[in-house]
């Protein structure tokens, strides 16, 4: 699916829901076990939720021009551009590996958009992975696709009323 200039899409896959962004491409790859087996960010921004993998359904990967992360009930914002990426583990868990320098990885587990990285296509090697700032999403984002598949994100500041309403 692509997305061209003053638009975006968001749509759910089974467990998993995203927001692609403006200008961007993203292919989606199935297997017998699982309706998403991957994704493949060929260009541009996504911003994903990712359900729990069952027994059998096996492990999600998303690719993007330098990077593979592996995802494990998570959500992921994704940049790719040509000569980097970026990824933010908004919250879980995420194996980033370049895809140039297999000596450059990393397993992230975050609670609140704790360890932003940029992945670099050329650079020295073992050091293709670097620190970076929370960029260009949001929170309430997050909120509004995980809502789409019936989940809360681990950090929603949003409570349950308990209490008796009032009448009108």
């Amino acid at each position: 699916m692509e997305t061209d200039s003053n638009s975006q899409l968001i749509f759910v896959v089974g467990k998993d829901a995203h927001i692609l962004r403006e200008n961007s491409k993203l292919i989606l790859t199935d297997n017998t076990s699982s309706l998403e087996a991957g994704l493949q960010l060929a260009k541009g921004k996504v911003l994903s939720v990712f359900g729990k993998r069952g027994q059998g359904e096996g492990s999600l990967k998303l690719k993007t021009t330098t990077a593979t992360i592996g995802i494990r009930g998570t959500g992921v914002y994704s940049e790719s551009h040509q000569d980097h990426s970026y990824v933010c583990t908004c919250y879980g868990q995420t194996e980033i590996a370049s895809l140039t320098d297999p000596s450059s990885s990393e397993i992230l587990t975050t609670t609140h958009h704790d360890a932003p990285r940029y992945i670099l296509k050329d650079g020295k090697a073992g050091s293709l992975i670097e620190a970076a700032p929370m960029k260009n999403h949001t929170d309430e984002e997050l909120m509004i696709i995980e809502a789409l598949v019936g989940r809360a994100p681990p950090f929603s500041s949003l409570m349950q009323y308990n209490a008796p309403r009032r009448g009108y």
